[in-house]
């Protein structure tokens, strides 16, 4: 490279990447050169004007993108010009001017290129400064419309004897014109590959090893102006069209094979694996199963996503053998092959493996299944997995020549890689799955348990540490023990702690030694801990505990406090009315307090016949908080800033304890207060009349005129 070119160069990389405005600026400037130049003597002051800083110009253009490529593609009667190579992706020039310039410029342009018959021309960031002005010379030079033979010899030795060689043109004859029904792009790129191998063998001054190289770079010249994964793997399919006698197709293969980079491999493979199988003419299917075979080695050296799904395709549709498959491989192939024929032929296998007479045959047979259960897991085949440990299970209690291998194995699976699948598949599977993992741990039983035990320490998901815990309290004392052991570790987060303690709950655990605990767990130092034993212990005990629950509103945490009315609500015990009434006392003065009353006010909802004070029942109180908070006519202007500030939540929550238990008072004052209110709480409000009117109704069944479900919790 030239002193001015190396300079150029270097101020292009400082500069960063071109803008389109930098290269649409070059392209006119280069479109006008070449009408000065064709107007004008090379030698008069018009046409040395125009090229004056076009070199400079023309070498900022690259940066990592080493060539500018002009290539005509034609539709129909409309001829557009595609540009590459400076920026990211190729552009039409139309695209890069304005709509005036281009109705201009590309027209002259391609205009230029028509003259000498040119579908694409490439110009190098190697050419020198002379060079690229002795090209915009020959470029500019008026010709026939289409050249002939003679003339575009004529061409091209003008560009030898100018010593013009670092660019790449390819003549519209030249386009390669075999019946392959290739994309436009992909025959440009082989018609440009081919005529410039062709020209290689001019390079008789070079060695072995330079020619080698050089045929390298020509290749991948060719090839970095494309990203397409489907035009790559057409150029490798149809190779050959672009092979010589000095470079024949194989070698392109390789080097196009090399070239694909790691983020489009798979997309490449999979392209060209699709073409082939839908090709029926064009080159012969030898070939192109050699340039796939070429491809499948880049990919066992790959740890790209998806190689080896892809791999497994190329096996599937006779592009290799299973022998050509890395060892761990082929290994993985023959147990889906053996999995696959398990589960064609498994009333047949099974009935053969509970034949086994001896030891070693029943060794033997058993081992295929221990090869097959991971992959059944793997499938999430569960249900498949059961039907074998279950049928381990009763060998290994027959106490026959059976038994100690199928004690063996069932230890195997429990305590190896098997049982370290089945824990990984209940952290991370769906819920449907851990409900068919469910049976499967059962029936491992003990021998299963430490793994069951490391999902409530390890998984952070509330439900799966819910089916973990509910499984080891089926398996029994053994199990229960360890459970708790796991609880009193210190391993387990507060969070994880609390969630088991609420399954003891909900499965109403009646074990001594749970109880025992729970009672401990209510002096813990964690409020969330305290809150939810209490809960468990109301869910097992009720009633029983109702002085527990009383006890426990005077916790100093809001949290177990609310939790204790929530036991007692859910026990609906009348001692806790004093209680209730004391709390929305203080709460009137104390807006902190505001989460417990609105606990009290839906619990009240339990108690519609309950005197609350003085003889005033549930509902009737109700009303009256309302009315006084609410008042209307003349007591709301006399009683204007004395009544009581309630708060949205609080007025809600009462307008719907009443819609669960009030009667015919309730859903006038309702009636008349969603008047007063707007959206959303205007059909809360309307909803609760609903289920007053639905519950007092002379149609409604029985059991709805019970008091409704009470607002949440």
């Amino acid at each position: 490279m030239s002193p001015q070119a190396e300079s150029a160069a270097a101020g292009s990389a400082a500069r960063g990447t071109p803008t389109q405005e930098v290269l649409t600026e070059f392209i006119l400037s280069l479109v006008q050169a070449f009408l000065r130049t064709g107007y004008y003597l090379p030698d008069h002051p018009q046409a040395k004007k125009a090229k004056v800083g076009l070199y400079s110009r023309f070498m900022s253009l690259f940066t990592g993108r080493h060539e500018l490529s002009f290539m005509v593609q034609e539709m129909g009667e409309t001829r557009n010009i595609l540009v590459d190579g400076p920026l990211p992706e190729t552009q039409r020039l139309s695209t890069l001017m304005t709509r005036g310039m281009a109705e201009v410029y590309v027209p002259r342009l391609s205009k230029f290129l028509e003259r000498k018959d040119l579908v694409s021309l490439t110009l190098k960031e190697t050419m020198s400064e002379e060079e690229f002005s002795f090209f915009i010379d020959v470029m500019g030079e008026p010709s026939f419309a289409t050249l002939d033979a003679t003339t575009k010899a004529q061409f091209i030795n003008q560009l030898r004897e100018k010593q013009i060689t670092h660019i790449s043109f390819v003549f519209n004859e030249d386009l390669v014109t075999e019946d392959r029904k290739l994309p436009w792009r992909a025959q440009l790129s082989i018609s440009r590959l081919k005529k410039d191998l062709k020209v290689l063998p001019m390079f008789q001054s070079l060695d072995e090893e330079g020619f080698r190289s050089l045929r390298k770079q020509v290749i991948r010249d060719v090839l970095r102006p494309i990203n397409s994964p489907d035009l790559m793997s057409a150029l490798l399919l149809n190779s050959d069209l672009a092979g010589t006698k000095e470079v024949p197709a194989g070698e392109i293969e390789d080097e196009i094979v090399a070239y694909v980079s790691e983020k489009n491999l798979v997309a490449t493979g999979v392209a060209a694996l699709e073409a082939h199988l839908a090709t029926t003419e064009g080159r012969d299917r030898e070939g192109r199963q050699r340039a796939l075979h070429k491809f499948y080695r880049r990919l066992r050296t790959s740890d790209a996503e998806g190689v080896h799904e892809l791999i497994r395709v190329f096996l599937e549709k006779d592009i290799i053998d299973l022998q050509s498959l890395p060892e761990d491989l082929q290994k993985q192939i023959i147990v889906e092959q053996e999995t696959d024929r398990y589960l064609e032929e498994r009333a047949q296998i099974l009935k053969f493996f509970e034949g086994s007479q001896s030891a070693d045959s029943y060794r033997a047979r058993a081992g295929f299944f221990f090869r097959v259960i991971p992959e059944l897991i793997r499938r999430s085949l569960f249900d498949e997995v059961l039907v074998l440990v279950t049928m381990l299970r009763g060998h290994a209690a027959l106490r026959d020549v059976r038994s100690a291998t199928a004690s063996e194995l069932l230890q195997k699976i429990s305590s190896g890689p098997i049982g370290v699948s089945l824990k990984e598949a209940f952290l991370h599977s769906k819920k449907e799955d851990r409900i068919a993992l469910d049976p499967l741990f059962l029936t491992l039983g003990v021998d299963g348990l430490l793994h069951l035990i490391d999902i409530l320490i390890e998984t952070e998901d509330t439900w799966v540490r819910k089916n973990a815990c509910e499984i080891v309290l089926r398996l029994g004392p053994d199990a229960e023990r360890l459970l708790l052991a796991a609880l009193c570790s210190g391993k387990l987060p507060v969070g994880a702690m609390a969630e088991i303690l609420m399954v003891f709950g909900e499965i109403e655990c009646q074990s001594g030694t749970v109880y025992k605990l729970l009672q401990q767990y209510l002096k813990h130092k964690e409020p969330k801990i305290r809150a939810e034993a209490v809960w468990a212990l109301c869910r097992i005990r009720g009633e029983e505990e109702n002085a527990l629950f009383l006890q426990l509103l005077d916790d100093p945490e809001m949290e177990v406090k609310e939790r204790a009315i929530r036991c007692l609500r859910h026990i609906k015990s009348r001692d806790a009315l004093p209680s209730f009434m004391e709390i929305l006392r203080q709460a009137e003065k104390n807006p902190e307090l505001e989460p417990l009353e609105i606990k009290v006010y839906r619990a009240l909802a339990e108690f519609p016949d309950a005197e609350i004070e003085s003889g005033v029942k549930t509902e009737t109180f109700l009303i009256n908080l309302l009315k006084e908070a609410y008042p209307k006519g003349l007591r709301a202007m006399l009683q204007r800033g004395e009544h009581r500030q309630m708060s949205g939540r609080v007025f809600m929550t009462i307008c719907e304890t009443l819609g669960a238990m009030g009667g015919q008072d309730s859903v006038e004052i309702l009636k008349d207060l969603s008047k007063r209110v707007r959206e959303p709480g205007r059909q809360r409000l309307q909803k609760a009349v609903h289920h007053i009117e639905s519950r007092l109704s002379p149609e409604a069944p029985e059991h709805s005129k019970e008091p409704a479900p009470a607002a949440a919790h």
